[in-house]
């Protein structure tokens, strides 16, 4: 599994919760993520995995950002972590990021046990976010006119297109399932 950038937007914040929405609106999005260890595929129990990532409009909770236009100091929406199970797995409910200036589509994760820490990043298909972006309510106030596609996206292209999820349809929007494998 490629390790790539943990980003400008990182907090280590102490927020232990399967539901980081907060209230923001957008599409729902169930992520499930199970961690094995890369070398013998067996479950890793006991492993923190932090998810964060930006709203539907392309803003991140708890910054000031003067080029991307927004300031949510002091929030902590969109973020949050949990400890894996006996089968190393986790599950998150968000909304569907959208996206800003000069990225693709991502979600960033962050897997921590005892001496270890792997930071990457999730990407989605174009044609579904630019299906999001167009169509679903708050994400077609700015359309998909200017993100960023994968394939000019200088981070994904670090991750040899391995950490793009396939997300499905689910009752009240989307899911996706994914094993993160590490080094232990």
């Amino acid at each position: 599994m490629p390790e790539l950038t943990e980003g400008p937007y990182y907090l280590d914040l102490d927020l232990v919760r399967r539901d980081i929405t907060e209230g923001r609106p957008g599409a729902p999005f169930d992520l499930a993520v199970t961690v094995v260890d890369a070398d013998s595929c067996a479950p890793v129990a006991g492993a923190a995995v932090d998810v964060w990532h930006c709203d539907a409009l392309g803003e991140y909770s708890g910054f000031q950002d003067n080029a991307q236009g927004f300031n949510t100091v002091g929030e902590d929406w969109l973020r949050g972590f949990q400890n894996t199970d006996s089968s190393g797995k986790v599950a998150f409910t968000t909304i569907y990021p959208g996206w800003y200036q000069g990225r693709a589509t991502h979600i960033h994760f962050k897997v921590r046990k005892d001496n270890m820490e792997f930071t990457s990043q999730f990407f989605f298909d174009d044609a579904l976010s630019d299906e999001v972006n167009d169509n679903e309510s708050p994400y077609s106030q700015k359309g998909s006119s200017g993100r960023l596609p994968n394939d000019r996206d200088g981070i994904y292209q670090q991750s040899n297109g391995m950490l793009v999820l396939d997300v499905q349809p689910s009752a009240d929007g989307y899911a996706a399932t994914f094993t993160i494998g590490i080094q232990m």
